[in-house]
């Protein structure tokens, strides 16, 4: 399980270069080819899938025996869900979790940081009453096109949150958005890195175009990317008419494949407009909503940071259960004690930075070099991998950062 539609496609292809046979699974593949890659992965045919949450409902394939989490769930109700997809058929499996530091923030940061609050959903419905120029006491039922990357970039909003904001405004019955609105514009370059640099000089404005789209967006010429037209329009200081027109340029020419879609919405508001009194009436379901995204984040970090009780018992607990019978297989059952002091960490992970002066090492090869336990090195190294210190090369093997 991975976060999003693009990491899908990846880290399938990482594993199929790797010699594993792989496909990748998201809500926006068409529902013919959803059906093909469940079949596939159902027969044993392509025997791992890389997908998001939206693979899982009504699978019940008895003989899955590893399932990874690449991203931290967003909340233990779903991880539950997720992993209990393993070992169906009462045989021995895995469910694992593969985290940093980082992940932790990406966490709070994806899921916290970005929840609308209600004085936020005030401004937001005060503006979106001014762009479509409602009045007071008026625009019940009324729909307008609505261009949500011209509305972010006129008020100078994040998008991310405007969009949690108007789906929060959705889900409450004060406005409507279309589905249209999830329909995204996409850019793949087809042409050769020299072929397409060489093309790009011929015209300083495709030029200018081209060059953000390939600094913005890393691996487009692997996959296709979501572009923000709203994004490359604010740092080429260009029409959106005029970017959508060079891309058009570029595909005729064999420079990109372009998948353009109409980035009008349609917006209704469903109630008449009175402002701090159309959200003050939704203001406790909200606070009450917000409150329990953050209880489900500090539950997940919870779990994965508790290193004394059970993983199973842990769960169990969550659940309402009282069970206190330890599992004996879990992370905190089996790992043994390192007993590492936090000089014992210093003094080990300066002798590993003294053998990798010279050269790159496999882990392997450092644990020989030292005169430390496997899994203490082992620890360390991760922890020296989460600091930035060290670098995992393209033999696998660590070096100084």
């Amino acid at each position: 399980y991975v976060r999003n539609r693009k990491a899908t496609q990846n880290l399938s292809a990482d594993l199929n270069s790797f010699g594993f046979k792989a496909t990748f699974f998201h809500g926006g593949l068409p529902t013919l080819e959803k059906t093909k890659k469940l079949d596939d992965w159902t027969h044993e045919r392509t025997p791992i899938m890389v997908a998001t949450t939206a693979f899982g409902m009504g699978i019940d394939k008895a003989n899955v025996y590893l399932v990874i989490h690449i991203n931290l769930p967003e909340s233990l109700e779903s991880y539950y869900q997720e992993a209990g997809r393993a070992g169906r058929d009462d045989k021995p499996s895995n469910a694992i979790i593969i985290y940093n530091e980082q992940d932790k923030i990406n966490l709070k940061n994806q899921f916290i940081k970005t929840l609308p609050k209600v004085e936020f959903l005030k401004f937001l419905y005060r503006k979106l009453s001014s762009f479509f120029q409602i009045s007071y006491g008026e625009g019940a039922f009324t729909t307008h096109q609505f261009n949500f990357n011209a509305f972010c970039l006129h008020y100078n909003f994040n998008p991310t949150l405007v969009y949690n904001g108007i789906n929060t405004l959705d889900r409450m019955g004060v406005l409507k958005l279309s589905q249209q609105f999830r329909q995204i514009t996409k850019v793949q370059f087809i042409s050769s890195p020299k072929n397409t640099l060489f093309y790009l000089e011929k015209d300083i404005r495709t030029s200018v175009i081209g060059k953000i789209i390939l600094r913005l967006y890393s691996g487009i010429f692997e996959s296709a990317a979501n572009i923000n037209l709203a994004l490359i329009q604010s740092k080429t200081q260009q029409s959106q008419e005029t970017i959508i027109n060079t891309l058009k340029t570029l595909e005729q020419t064999g420079i990109i494949s372009l998948s353009l879609s109409n980035t009008d919405a349609s917006l209704t508001f469903i109630v008449p407009r009175e402002d701090h009194k159309t959200i003050n009436r939704i203001a406790k379901t909200v606070e009450k909503h917000n409150q329990k995204k953050k209880q489900q984040v500090a539950l997940v970090l919870d779990y994965i940071n508790n290193t004394k009780i059970c993983k199973s018992v842990q769960l169990a607990h969550y659940l309402g259960e009282k069970s206190t019978v330890v599992c004996g297989i879990c992370s905190v059952c089996v790992v043994p004690d390192l007993q590492l002091t936090k000089t014992d960490i210093e003094q080990l992970a300066n002798q590993i930075k003294i053998v990798l002066k010279e050269t790159a090492l496999s882990s392997r090869e450092i644990v020989e070099n030292l005169n430390f336990t496997e899994s203490k090195v082992l620890y360390v190294l991760n922890l020296l991998l989460e600091q930035n210190r060290l670098v995992i090369n393209l033999k696998n093997q660590y070096q100084l950062n």
